[in-house]
């Protein structure tokens, strides 16, 4: 992308970029995978836009939430004022998917985590200057991609693979496969750490190469 926003649901992070060159990252809390079977809660995929920001918001409890604290036993609530209790905390932007915004959360070690109902939970050091920084009608895209391959400058290929928490990638194996057969370096990479890596989906890009150096052909 040259100019907005990525979310990458997998990786649990949030990118955001500007005049082809990213200004910003920084890792964000997402969706819950599941709740008591139901899975109405999981981050979506698709194209957003920014259609409005505020500071210290009211929270106005969606009617889902509102049935879940009822059937937790808690007292349900339609509406919570600006201030430490307010899940929204001091800075909100919205976007046009019905129910997901970006804001900060009062709950930090929700982050790098999926516990939200579909919102982008953003730590309090990286809200302020993300708020600043996004103007209303800026463009963005939630992806879920577990597998990423690529090569850098200097000819190496590195290897992620993160955990697919939503359960949508059922064979990765193959997934890594077309994405090195596409990349036409087959025959350089290292197939055993490549299965762990796999294996282990530990969301960490890895050299999967399976020589020292990179192949001087590859530079590019």
């Amino acid at each position: 992308m040259e100019n907005g926003i990525v979310v990458d649901i997998p990786g649990r992070m949030i990118y955001y970029f500007k005049r082809e060159k990213l200004k910003m990252f920084f890792t964000v809390g997402l969706g819950m995978p599941k709740w008591q079977g139901l899975t109405r809660w999981r981050t979506p995929t698709g194209t957003f836009a920014i259609t409005g920001k505020e500071r210290n918001p009211t929270w106005y409890v969606p009617e889902s939430i509102q049935w879940q604290m009822q059937v937790q036993g808690k007292p349900v609530l339609k509406k919570i004022p600006p201030g430490p209790d307010d899940p929204l905390g001091r800075f909100v932007l919205y976007t046009f998917i019905r129910g997901i915004a970006i804001h900060e959360t009062i709950r930090p070690t929700s982050v790098y985590q999926f516990r939200s109902h579909g919102c982008i939970r953003v730590l309090p050091e990286n809200i302020e200057r993300f708020y600043d920084e996004i103007e209303i009608g800026t463009h963005g895209e939630l992806v879920y991609e577990p597998v990423k391959a690529a090569i850098t400058r200097e000819g190496r290929v590195f290897l992620q693979v993160d955990p697919d928490v939503y359960g949508k990638n059922r064979k990765p194996l193959h997934e890594v496969i077309d994405r090195i057969n596409d990349l036409h370096v087959a025959a350089e990479v290292d197939w055993d750490k490549i299965r762990r890596i796999v294996q282990e989906q530990a969301g960490i890009a890895e050299d999967a190469m399976l020589f020292p150096t990179p192949v001087k052909s590859w530079q590019r």
